[in-house]
């Protein structure tokens, strides 16, 4: 019991906000796309991607409020004109605040 309420409270994960940037059958095309991102965009924004069958998603960012993940949306838009909001429930306190440095530079 001990070791469950340890492991529980130190693993917090927060419900927030992620951009949607490309969504796939193709993996080869989430791993384009992803490198492509990184080489752009760099390590400082957090990027994600999930595999819901049959589909690969790569998200990018970590907000907690709609406002704030609006504009990273907006800046993306330019590259990634599909790209659009998704909740998220599986963001990690420290990705925020690299999301929040990211953007405000």
């Amino acid at each position: 019991m001990e070791r469950s309420y340890f492991i529980n409270t130190n693993t917090r994960e927060l419900d927030g906000f992620r951009v949607q940037i490309l969504a796939t059958t193709d993996r080869q095309e989430l791993e384009e796309t992803l490198t492509a991102f990184r080489f752009i965009y760099g390590e400082k924004l957090p990027l994600d991607w999930i595999h819901e069958k049959p589909w690969y998603k790569l998200r990018a960012g970590a907000f907690l409020t709609r406002l704030e993940a609006q504009h990273l949306l907006f800046t993306l838009k330019e590259k990634y004109p599909g790209a659009y909001l998704t909740n998220s429930k599986n963001i990690k306190p420290e990705e925020i605040t690299a999301s929040r440095e990211s953007v405000y530079e």
